[in-house]
């Protein structure tokens, strides 16, 4: 029978509950093979209660170093070399999610993350609060699992328990660091302030920012001439400047255009 490799999530020389529970799930695809990456010396004696919840064989990885999780993902990808298991189980914590996800990535294997079920050859993943219960595979030899914690429950049967010391590989000096080509940018305000300059009537060659504004107002109602003829006021636009590209001074211009009913006649 296949090893099933359970990476084994501990805190305080104290086996977390949610790897009892990957034990369990692990039986349904092969052997239940622990894998232990701890301090030196805090590894053995997690064994016992590995042992008591179904763990064929413990892999005991001690090492110093202090590279986050990094350690965790060199052990398992060497033991999924070596062992060539039938599947990766871990617990679907924060850094579970991380090792799991850089481990597949390692090993070229399928991830399947966050799921409520395993099954011989398929997951189950709870989709929509539950409303769904979604089967998957995974096409690749020793797909790596990670099992919602309180998805299964704990069903507690003594295994052999064999320990066997692994070597963990010294730190690479592998480095995540990418060269981005340098480009130039132009500022959007500079091309918005050149298109949208107004131009002087009354002062050619002079031009206004974007803070120019221009207002045209069109009377609504008509007036009397001095000849009491009844006239329409021409409309008028004014032009209030923003800021002069030439001598940097605010100033307001009015332009008024030729009467409507007396052409010629400038208001």
């Amino acid at each position: 029978m296949a090893e099933v490799l359970v990476l084994v999530d501990h805190l305080d020389n104290q086996v977390k509950r949610s790897t009892y529970e990957l034990l369990t799930a692990a039986r349904s695809r092969g052997e239940p093979s622990a894998v232990v990456v701890a301090a030196p010396g805090a590894a053995a004696g997690l064994t016992g209660a590995l042992k008591e919840h179904g763990a064929e064989k413990v892999y005991l990885a001690e090492t110093d170093r202090t590279d986050f999780l990094t350690p965790e993902v060199d052990v398992l990808a060497g033991l999924v070399e070596a062992t060539s298991p039938a599947a990766v189980l871990i617990g679907a914590s924060a850094d579970g999610q991380e090792i799991a996800g850089r481990l597949a990535v390692r090993t070229g294997s399928g991830l399947l993350s966050e799921v409520v079920a395993i099954g011989p050859d398929s997951v189950t993943h709870s989709a929509f609060g539950g409303a769904y219960a979604v089967t998957a595979t995974a096409n690749t030899a020793h797909p790596v699992i990670t099992v919602r914690p309180g998805a299964v429950e704990i069903e507690p049967a003594v295994g052999a328990g064999a320990e066997q010391a692994v070597d963990v590989p010294a730190a690479s000096r592998r480095s995540a660091t990418a060269r981005v080509p340098t480009r130039t940018f132009t500022p959007i305000r500079s091309r918005l302030a050149v298109s949208s300059r107004a131009r002087s009537a009354s002062r050619p060659g002079r031009s206004w920012g974007m803070s120019s504004t221009i207002v045209t107002s069109t009377p609504t109602r008509a007036r009397n001439s001095p000849s009491s003829q009844p006239e329409t006021p021409p409309p008028s636009t004014s032009i209030e400047r923003g800021r002069d590209f030439r001598d940097r001074m605010s100033q307001a211009l009015t332009i008024r255009s030729p009467s409507v009913s007396k052409p010629g006649m400038v208001e």
